[in-house]
């Protein structure tokens, strides 16, 4: 397990116990806690399209969040002006997003342009009262660039399953979280230590 996949699975893993999602979790989050979720790591729902999300959860209600996790990435991937890839706009993408964003965000050029943003949030077309969490560094100046483009391309629309989670702050709100849990909170600050300071290394 390397990169995303390990550091997702240092941040959540605690809270998963037996597939069920702690509420400590939800509430650090966000996320209502009426209901019970299920959790998961490096979740494909999709096998001809392959995206792997680092972590996901699935509501008994049916509702499905999806989490996206970058460290110390240089932004999100654009796509190559290929077949492969115009065939993902066209096939894969498109449908799932042509009646939730505007169509300028739909051109082949700018698809490429944002092609794994755009990528990860077709899933919100793909499932209704879904949601989508990206989770990133503020101290990363390259994945913060992203972040205005990303909220121009959701608008109104997706806007309100759309979160975005900066880890400084995010570790923060899960000390505070466990904080009357002494195992997990010399964890949760080991993990601070070792990777929110990553993060917060100087980047050119």
């Amino acid at each position: 397990m390397a990169g995303a996949d390990a550091w997702a699975f240092k941040l959540f893993s605690f809270f998963v116990r037996e597939g069920g999602v702690d509420p400590r979790l939800l509430q650090v989050l966000g996320i209502p806690r009426e209901t019970r979720y299920e959790g998961h790591f490096g979740k494909v729902l999709d096998r001809e399209e392959a995206t792997a999300f680092d972590f996901y959860m699935e509501g008994e209600s049916g509702r499905r969040i999806f989490f996206d996790l970058k460290l110390a990435e240089t932004g999100f991937a654009r796509g190559a002006d290929d077949e492969r890839h115009r065939y993902g706009l066209e096939r894969l993408y498109r449908p799932h997003l042509q009646e939730h964003v505007d169509e300028k965000w739909l051109e082949p050029a700018t698809v490429l342009a944002h092609y794994e943003v755009l990528r990860k949030l077709s899933y919100l077309g793909r499932h209704a009262d879904s949601g989508l969490v990206f989770i990133f560094p503020r101290a990363n100046k390259h994945l913060m660039a992203a972040e205005t483009p990303i909220k121009q391309i959701v608008s109104k629309r997706l806007a309100p399953r759309l979160a975005i989670f900066y880890l400084e702050y995010l570790v923060e709100r899960i000390l505070a979280a466990v904080a009357d849990d002494e195992s997990l909170r010399r964890h949760f600050l080991k993990f601070r230590d070792q990777y929110v300071a990553i993060a917060s290394a100087p980047m050119t």
